[in-house]
């Protein structure tokens, strides 16, 4: 117990009461991709040392399948393991850890005449509000800046009334939804109008 009420939001496994189910978020990431009817994906991350919860939603989306890892940070031979996943593993989408990962990512395919998503599916993580100013939109798994904070005011708030100091046995997790872009492979509709509300940095 703590001297006054406090939510714990830390990153850290065993050390938080509220958080982003990051797990939900890569399985979302392979469900949409496979309905797409891709078979091959692969995760690009970082680094799994650094994305540990979005490598086991990856691993628990992909089941039995194959699993595949581009790793991204201090990787001099991450265009050979791109090739390989893309020729011998026959990868053909790729679901990231996060949106600038995933943008910089297509921009390396484009320059190397490979297509998004023509011959390769991409989908990112964060919804950064960038994703939808791309010519072709990025598909993106929202993080829900907006409802975690919500929730976190409701819990602590509801600490102090009932005036707790105890951490919670069982986190909450918040769950995320699919910004539909271009990416993936899908085809939203187009809007006919052009509308500007001040600079959200989410898709939220």
């Amino acid at each position: 117990s703590f001297s006054m009420p406090i939510l714990s939001m830390s990153p850290y496994p065993g050390q938080y009461e509220l958080r982003v189910d990051l797990r939900q978020a890569l399985r979302l990431s392979v469900r949409h991709l496979r309905e797409h009817g891709h078979k091959n994906i692969a995760l690009l991350t970082p680094g799994k040392s650094v994305t540990p919860l979005q490598v086991e939603g990856y691993l628990e989306a992909v089941g039995a399948g194959p699993s595949y890892f581009l790793e991204a940070t201090a990787n001099p031979a991450f265009g050979e393991n791109l090739r390989k996943l893309l020729r011998n593993s026959k990868v053909t989408a790729f679901a990231a850890t996060n949106d600038l990962l995933a943008a910089r990512f297509r921009r390396y395919l484009h320059e190397r005449g490979i297509l998004v998503p023509g011959d390769a599916a991409v989908i990112g993580f964060d919804g950064n509000a960038f994703d939808e100013t791309f010519l072709s939109p990025l598909t993106s798994v929202v993080f829900p800046a907006c409802r975690l904070a919500e929730r976190a005011v409701a819990l602590l708030l509801e600490k102090i009334e009932k005036r707790s100091r105890e951490f919670l046995d069982v986190p909450e997790m918040v769950p995320t939804e699919l910004y539909i872009g271009e990416s993936c492979g899908c085809h939203p509709r187009k809007s006919e109008e052009f509308a500007w509300s001040g600079q959200p940095l989410i898709l939220e």
